[in-house]
């Protein structure tokens, strides 16, 4: 929230201790994003859009997500990242808090 640029390759990734159904919405973000849900596994659900400032939360379809990926809106498609790829690097959920 509050913030008001993200640099070309810049991103927030957010971790979950477990598995779970989330939601994100753009209350203060003054920013249109994009969100990846990811799996523990590194999978990509699903890729969703955000519109800055929309208090309206964008539910995950699944309840298996442990990593959710923020990134400038149309990153991943611009990159030709789908649903179903994957995303190595990630940080163990153990270490959320």
């Amino acid at each position: 929230m509050k913030r008001n640029k993200l640099g070309n390759n810049e991103g927030m990734l957010f971790v979950f201790p477990h598995s779970q159904q989330v939601s994100f919405w753009m209350k203060d973000t003054q920013l249109p994003l994009s969100i990846a849900y990811i799996s523990g596994s590194g999978r990509i659900l699903e890729i969703h859009d955000l519109e800055p400032l929309n208090e309206h939360g964008v539910l995950s379809c699944s309840s298996t997500v442990v990593y959710a990926l923020e990134v400038a809106k149309n990153w991943f498609a611009e990159h030709g990242i789908l649903a179903g790829d994957s995303v190595n690097g990630l940080p163990s959920s153990s270490s959320a808090q």
